[in-house]
């Protein structure tokens, strides 16, 4: 089956080294391994949870 993306060019790609990329993640933000993990709630959190426990399915619902 024919994919209606268009393929991938990589020669178009220009890849730089390390050095000279620029990105915008700073380390502050991030945390570390031995952070404690920060508090989060949102109204729709459970009913996402349920979602993702129905999408794997019986078979592996079983296992976990």
């Amino acid at each position: 089956m024919k994919s209606k993306y268009e393929t991938f060019d990589r020669s178009r790609l220009l890849v730089k080294p390390l050095a000279e990329r620029i990105h915008d993640l700073k380390l502050d933000r991030w945390l570390g391994l031995d952070d404690p993990t920060p508090e989060f709630t949102h109204p729709q959190l459970d009913a996402v949870a349920r979602r993702m426990r129905t999408a794997r399915g019986p078979a592996r619902r079983a296992s976990s």
